[in-house]
């Protein structure tokens, strides 16, 4: 029986956040916390977080640094915030911004001491657990910030002898493994010893998702990316499949899940009255969004709207959305694009240029909460033209609010049934992004009827198999017993970090 969960991230919905996994975070959250399981969630206390007006905890690690914890009750999750200068100091989850950032060429840029901030995070989670004498059946690390937490747990074995690990890969790709370069490179950053390093070396780096995946337990995010992965297909990943494949270590794949209560928060009429939806949230528009930046006029209610919603990475395929015509996206159906997100500051600046030039563009910068909620109610179809992508998100949110979804199947996307619940394209065939853009936009003219029996079932397709709750039972808990069972004293109980 799962009781006790301690899910440890560097994002969460309503509380910080830049790409999707800001969302399986709270949504999954939410779900253990309606199933009666105690939930604690760990993040980082970023300088954009107001500080908690309870009193702070204090909390030293074995080097002598001193951190702090803030406890916040958050609707049933016991959200914990760890204090320290290297979060403070900076206002994004990923990135530099400006009023941040050390030097203006940075803005946009990763930040420079992103690998100890991982290192100092997860050694402080492990310790607070600790300290408190909290003992959980599952911690539930996710992406590759987390994968070093089973060292730090083999510190304390006596303690977390009866604790399960499982780390969530959202992302496999090498840039997002955060690989902490040779050997002596990641003993420096991290204060763990060479040899339970080691377990890591990829390409003479060592990657936390390896560290991971031979110490506890890991899954990712659907079963087509994990096939693409473990057949060495995604090419983004480097050799971690075949890593896997060599040291007979399963990936299993489960599909995300949507908070549909979370989702529908701003909405009565999901998938209905679009142009009453556009109307609505043109008005709130007017006035200045905190967390967020426009550029370019505001859309007109008169057009159909399409979203992109996701981070500003070439891996979001955000080259493509760049490729559509400034004045006419959608060839001579007219539309309005409006683009949602950060990232790099290579894509924000081409966007911003976009939409100086008064076509029908509009970009959001930054983050508010709430505000994507708003954008999927009111759009009629929702792009995601991506490289590779473990799952997506934001075509289940497009689904349940009636942005049918437009992408490009692969990985997670695949779960799109083209022309039934969305539109899906092959990058290896001749019609791409625009062409299935068109194509949409004439349906929602000359076949209305068959557009709304699309939205009827993507929005079933979401209340019958995608909902956190069944995700949770059906998935999570299954991989939660697994990890139990590969426990810190069942793996080796004589480890010493």
């Amino acid at each position: 029986m799962i009781r006790r969960v301690c899910l440890v991230a560097r994002e969460m919905e309503g509380v910080v956040g830049a790409g999707g996994l800001k969302d399986v975070v709270r949504g999954l959250a939410n779900a253990l916390v309606r199933r009666g399981a105690q939930t604690i969630c760990y993040l980082p206390r970023y300088g954009s977080l107001s500080v908690p007006s309870s009193p702070m905890k204090s909390l030293s690690l074995r080097s002598g640094e001193r951190l702090g914890v803030h406890d916040v009750s958050l609707e049933g999750i016991e959200l914990r915030l760890i204090e320290h200068r290297c979060f403070a100091e900076k206002n994004d989850v990923y990135v530099y911004r400006e009023g941040d950032a050390p030097h203006p060429r940075l803005i946009g840029c990763g930040h420079q001491d992103a690998l100890a901030m991982n290192a100092l995070f997860q050694e402080a989670v492990i310790r607070d657990l600790f300290q408190r004498g909290e003992h959980v059946d599952v911690i539930h690390g996710h992406d590759g910030h987390c994968g070093l937490l089973p060292l730090y747990m083999e510190r304390y074995p006596s303690f977390f002898h009866a604790t399960g690990f499982l780390l969530t890969i959202h992302n496999a790709g090498v840039v997002y493994q955060q690989c902490m370069g040779s050997l002596e490179e990641a003993v420096a950053i991290t204060g763990l010893t060479s040899p339970r390093l080691a377990l890591g070396l990829m390409d003479s780096m060592v990657s936390p998702l390896l560290i991971a995946a031979r110490t506890g337990a890991i899954n990712t995010v659907s079963p087509g990316y994990a096939q693409e992965v473990l057949q060495k297909k995604d090419s983004s990943s480097g050799s971690f499949g075949g890593l896997l494949q060599q040291n007979r270590i399963p990936l299993p794949g489960v599909l995300n899940g949507l908070d549909t209560d979370f989702w529908l928060t701003t909405t009565d009429a999901p998938g209905l009255q679009k142009s009453q939806e556009r109307i609505r949230v043109r008005q709130s528009l007017e006035y200045s969004i905190p967390g967020l930046q426009r550029y370019g006029d505001l859309p007109s209610v008169h057009h159909p709207w399409v979203l992109f919603h996701g981070r500003l990475t070439e891996q979001k395929g955000v080259d493509e959305i760049l490729l559509l015509h400034d004045d006419h996206p959608a060839g001579d159906h007219p539309v309005h694009v409006l683009v949602y997100g950060q990232g790099e500051a290579e894509y924000e600046a081409q966007l911003m240029e976009k939409c100086q030039s008064g076509g029908p563009w509009t970009f959001f910068k930054g983050y508010a909460p709430d505000f994507a909620q708003d954008l999927l109610a009111a759009s009629s179809f929702v792009l995601l033209p991506s490289l590779w992508e473990p799952c997506g998100q934001v075509d289940m949110a497009g689904q349940l609010l009636g942005a049918l979804p437009i992408v490009r199947g692969v990985g997670g996307l695949k779960k799109i049934r083209h022309q039934r619940d969305g539109y899906s394209y092959s990058s290896e065939g001749p019609e791409g992004l625009e062409f299935w853009l068109k194509k949409a936009l004439n349906d929602e003219e000359l076949h209305p009827k068959r557009l709304a029996r699309m939205r009827k079932r993507a929005e079933n397709t979401i209340y019958e198999r995608r909902n956190w709750n069944k995700v949770l039972v059906r998935g999570y808990f299954p991989l939660y017993r697994r990890a139990r069972r590969q426990t810190l004293f069942r793996r080796s109980p004589s480890m010493h970090g």
